[in-house]
């Protein structure tokens, strides 16, 4: 028994169970978090106010460089040039799927719309640059 309990410590590893970890970033830190509902009816940005601008921070950080989002409910589509996607526009993203967003523009202009049948709860990490 003893055996046992001991092979599935190691196969848990020494912290116990890991759940899916968010990427690391070289160079990057994590600074923020939001869920927002997206739905199908209307284009869904995240808020403005959780994005750093360059300098940001007391001029130390090169600003919002990295987002990491999922999507726990349904499935989405996306687009970071600005424009806005629709039902079928877009890159999509399924349920239980995850996506990155690099670049501080691209994290900018990041917009979603709901492609599936409900709406979608997406779940993002923001990451700040050195």
């Amino acid at each position: 028994m003893k055996r046992l309990i001991l092979m599935f410590g190691l196969l848990l590893g020494a912290n116990g169970l890991r759940a899916a970890a968010v990427p690391t970033v070289a160079g990057e830190d994590a600074y923020q978090f939001e869920t927002v509902t997206v739905t199908t009816s209307t284009a869904k940005r995240l808020t403005t106010s959780k994005y750093v601008a360059r300098g940001g921070f007391g001029g130390s950080h090169g600003g919002t460089q990295s987002l990491f989002c999922s999507v726990e409910t349904d499935s989405i589509r996306f687009q970071v040039d600005g424009s806005s996607p629709t039902y079928t526009v877009g890159h999509t993203v399924a349920s239980g799927d995850s996506f990155q967003v690099d670049g501080y523009q691209a994290c900018a202009n990041l917009i979603m719309f709901g492609s599936g049948t409900a709406s979608a709860s997406v779940r993002c990490t923001f990451f700040v640059g050195e």
